[in-house]
This record gives C-alpha cells, structure tokens and sequence, in this order.
C-alpha cells in the first residue's frame, strides 16, 4: 500500500494559514490603550488622558469609548459607584497627530481615587482596561 505524505513544507504553510486565519480578528485589532494621566487634583472637576495607539487602519471616528458594564465592575472585584456614571469620554488628537481619550467631569471629585474599568469597542472588537487614579490636592 503506497500513501501519500504531504511534505513538511506544505503542512508548515497550512497550518500558518489556519492559525492564521483564527487570529485575524485579535491581530486586525490594532489598538492599544496607554497609561493614565492625571490632569486635575482632589476637590476640582477631574479631567485624566489616556493615549490610544491605533493603526493606521484603525479608525478613530468609529471607536466608543465608555464605562464597562456592571458584569465587568463584578467580574474584577470592583465597585461601581454612581459617581462613575457622570464621568465624560472623549478621542481627541494633539496638533502632533497623537491621539487620546479625555476623561472629564463637570462636578468636582471628593474621593481621593477612582478605580474604573474603561471601554471601548469598534468595528473590530471590544477592549477592556482597569485603570486606577490617585487624587492628590493641588499644588500652589
């Protein structure tokens, strides 16, 4: 009986290919959510930046950026105070072609941190980030 062995390098290929294939759609999602920046102090209206690193084939007019759900608060351990819910979500970009996510509030902030899990979701998939800010009174 003779059988018929693929060779090594057309295997190697297929598979590529299939593995391939089933992360297309993590590796089509090109973005990327840097660190926090604070902006404001305890006792005024909070205002952080998050810079987003996106590819160029990301586009950022399609990204919603908002507050995770009540699951996603639960799932980490985290509460979610109604406070959480005035907070404003904005993607703005820098004359220098950088872009951000603004996080604003209209009221003052009490609390000396907020612990928050921020998302955003777009035409290729849906990210999650915890993020955690210590408010420090203002200086001068």
């Amino acid at each position: 009986m003779i059988t018929h062995r693929t060779p090594p390098s057309v295997r190697s290929i297929w598979i590529v290919t299939w593995a391939t294939l089933l992360l297309a759609p993590s590796l089509a999602w090109g973005l990327a959510l840097g660190g926090l920046e604070l902006r404001s102090g305890l006792n005024q209206p909070l205002s952080l930046r998050i810079a987003l690193h996106a590819t160029a084939a990301e586009s950022l007019d399609d990204l919603r950026v908002s507050l995770a759900d009540e699951a996603a608060f639960s799932r980490a351990g985290l509460d979610r105070p109604h406070f959480l819910s005035t907070l404003r979500f904005e993607v703005t970009s820098d004359p220098a072609g950088s872009h951000y996510i603004e996080i604003t509030t209209r009221e003052s902030v009490r609390e000396p941190y907020l612990s928050f899990i921020l998302e955003v979701a777009g035409p290729n998939g849906r990210l999650q980030r915890a993020y955690t800010a210590l408010l420090e009174a203002p200086v001068g």
